[in-house]
């Protein structure tokens, strides 16, 4: 079990995500949401990320919107946002 509020660590850690619906579900997970294998625990202004047996520690809101700034490198479609990124994956992963 590692705790580590270092970014790259934890994404070096094999946390980095590898499909456009693990790194939605790490980006919900930034904003403070548990989704996927991404579990979210907030206490006062820090927030944990846990994944497997690793644990990232956001100590404050700079850290928070750092690491937020740090995964928009996972968003394969940024121009459409995270969430229009995602509605759109989906849809086109749809069988008609």
């Amino acid at each position: 079990m590692t705790s580590t509020t270092n970014f790259q660590d934890w994404l070096d850690m094999n946390h980095a995500p590898e499909t456009y619906e693990d790194a939605y579900c790490l980006h919900r997970a930034v904003c403070g949401e548990s989704m996927g294998s991404y579990n979210v625990t907030d206490v006062g202004n820090m927030r944990f990320i846990k994944e497997g047996e690793d644990t990232l520690v956001l100590a404050s809101e700079k850290a928070i919107h750092a690491f937020a700034e740090v995964i928009e490198q996972f968003n394969p479609d940024p121009d459409l946002g995270w969430e229009g990124m995602y509605a759109y994956r989906r849809a086109m992963s749809r069988d008609n």
